[in-house]
């Protein structure tokens, strides 16, 4: 029997869905040699819930109360694996992480977790690469983001017939990458004037704005967002994204979402999103004629994409990985 303990600072937010509560709750659902507690980083300090586990998985760790909690968790007999899902050592200026993550103390509190961990796992080769420029002797592993197609059961039956719309899905650290196809977006709406646009997370006031109430904005919790991209009947997900060093080690949860919701997917031209079904673009004037083309031509995209997640981005599959990891922790 293996035990693990897993330490997430949001448990209820996309990123947990995917690398933390989503994958472990899996995990320990089909290995009965595998148990999993869930517990916070300040239950760090409190030896005794960690006399019975092997090993403590840590999902994106910072500060300088984190490499402490790592060294005392290791202190304790257990094996500490760290997990991240972004660039750290790369977060654009607009982003609202930016002041908190820039500083020497934390950049260097962000290297200090990594060279103290037993392994880190990230969700792209991008960010491994740039961990394992930072910390050589780092052992880095990529564990793909992926989809419990149980998740997906209730929302794939309750897909809407088709509509003339468009969607997008974030929060606010994107106000700089819609912005960069804001003229597109509004031009396509100029002249096309049966379509909508949806925007599910965050409201970009500068765009909506400008769209005469053709548009509705949706925040909610995940699985609500989740359903409500497929109720929504939209054709067209959209992807914007500029090319920089954060967005370079993106992983395409956008793709998953929209492409298992309906959406036949237009995406900023990054190697995350060269993947069947999916459209990219280099230029604004190549995203628009990219939208425009995708209209009439979702179904197959979407059929392509459905396809290739089914094939390569099933958690199952992964989490065989996730497995290889604590034995390897562990023997």
């Amino acid at each position: 029997m293996i035990t693990v303990a897993v330490i997430a600072p949001q448990p209820g937010d996309t990123t947990s869905l995917y690398r933390a509560y989503g994958p472990f709750g899996h995990l320990e659902r089909h290995n009965p040699d595998i148990r999993v507690k869930y517990l916070t980083r300040e239950e760090c300090a409190e030896w005794h819930k960690f006399q019975n586990v092997d090993v403590v998985f840590m999902q994106r760790p910072g500060g300088k109360g984190h490499v402490d909690a790592i060294l005392a968790l290791k202190q304790y007999g257990c094996k500490v694996w760290v997990d991240y899902d972004d660039d750290y050592f790369h977060v654009n200026s607009d982003n609202k992480g930016f002041v908190g993550t820039v500083g020497e103390e934390f950049q260097n509190s962000i290297l200090g977790c990594i060279k103290s961990a037993d392994i880190v796992t990230v969700s792209t080769d991008a960010l491994a690469k740039t961990i394992k420029q930072k910390v050589e002797r780092a052992i880095v592993v990529t564990l793909k983001n992926a989809v419990d197609f149980r998740w997906w059961d209730g929302i794939l039956s309750r897909r809407l017939p088709k509509a003339q719309r468009v969607n997008w899905r974030g929060l606010d650290s994107h106000h700089r990458d819609l912005q960069s196809v804001e003229s597109e977006i509004l031009e396509l709406a100029f002249n096309n004037r049966d379509w909508m646009f949806g925007f599910y997370g965050w409201n970009p006031w500068f765009i909506t704005d400008k769209l005469e109430k053709r548009f509705d904005y949706f925040k909610a919790p995940i699985f609500k967002y989740h359903t409500d991209l497929a109720l929504s009947g939209g054709k067209v997900g959209i992807v914007p994204l500029l090319d920089n060093a954060f967005n370079r080690a993106k992983s395409n949860i956008a793709w998953l979402e929209l492409s298992l919701t309906g959406h036949g997917v237009v995406a900023a031209s990054l190697p995350e999103f060269y993947v069947p079904g999916c459209e990219t673009y280099k230029s604004g004037a190549e995203f628009k004629d990219k939208v425009k083309a995708m209209m009439d031509n979702y179904e197959k995209h979407v059929r392509t994409s459905v396809e290739f997640i089914e094939a390569n981005y099933n958690l199952k599959n992964w989490n065989k990985k996730r497995v290889q990891i604590l034995e390897g922790l562990t023997k």
